[in-house]
């Protein structure tokens, strides 16, 4: 039953995110933990705590305390368009693009479809299916505010803005530590493309040898960290109007969780 699905979101993220922990602790030859600060993990981080948050608000509802903010229609209705925009635009897009598949007994692309699919999921039954929601779980989610959302102020701009506070510090430190941590034993969702497609070596002018040589040493530039950033940037806040578009329309939005 939709009203039900988000509970099912956090038992899922609950089990599958320690398996995926110790997957990339283990992974050889370099850990992969670092892949956590990546945008769409840390989205997937930030959806859950802030699950946990209306659940505890909803438990708790003292009045004068930090949750008792979580019950302000102008709080939730932000922080709801940011997930809608970020979940039903670079998530939902990411899965497609990255041709995730539903192997049971691969835990490594079962978190993937998970964190890629299920936001887009969650947000389906939260906007279309908000009268059985609300009605079943009233003392947790507050959906009233749907109709004073403006699409392109509130969810558009909002996702954009959300993705630029991860981004800048996130390049910044890309460029400057990120770099060195192959070299300090850890490894970056940045270091293991550009050892694989590598999207920005023509762009660079970098012949075949010298990609190789690169990968093989793990040296790369921070021009090409920038490159990459950029085109990361351009993906994402371009991918971000499909989430308008599932916003309007309850089919659009159903074909792009399926697609």
């Amino acid at each position: 039953m939709p009203e039900h699905f988000w509970i099912v979101y956090i038992v899922g993220a609950s089990i599958l995110f320690p398996l995926r922990w110790r997957h990339v602790v283990r992974a050889k030859p370099l850990p992969k933990v670092l892949s956590w600060l990546d945008f769409c993990w840390v989205a997937n981080i930030l959806c859950n705590i802030g699950l946990y948050l209306i659940v505890l608000h909803g438990c708790i509802r003292q009045s004068g305390s930090f949750l008792h903010a979580l019950s302000a229609d102008s709080v939730r209705k932000v922080a709801f368009c940011t997930c809608w925009g970020v979940a039903t635009g670079p998530l939902a897009c990411a899965a497609v693009a990255l041709r995730n598949a539903l192997v049971f007994h691969d835990v490594d692309n079962m978190v993937s479809v998970f964190i890629h699919l299920c936001p887009s999921l969650l947000m389906f039954t939260l906007r279309w299916h908000a009268v059985k929601v609300a009605s079943t779980w009233p003392t947790f989610f507050h959906l009233d505010y749907f109709d004073s959302i403006e699409p392109w102020s509130d969810i558009y701009l909002k996702s954009v803005v959300a993705y630029w506070i991860w981004f800048v510090p996130f390049t910044l430190w890309m460029a400057t530590c990120g770099l060195k941590m192959p070299s300090k034993g850890l490894d970056t969702v940045f270091h293991s493309l550009m050892r694989g497609s590598n999207p920005v070596a023509k762009i660079l002018g970098w012949s075949k040898e010298e990609q190789d040589e690169r990968a093989k040493k793990n040296d790369f530039t921070i021009p090409s960290v920038l490159i990459y950033m950029l085109m990361h940037a351009v993906a994402v806040c371009t991918s971000m109007l499909v989430s308008i578009a599932c916003w309007v329309s309850m089919y659009i939005h159903a074909f792009a969780c399926l697609a």
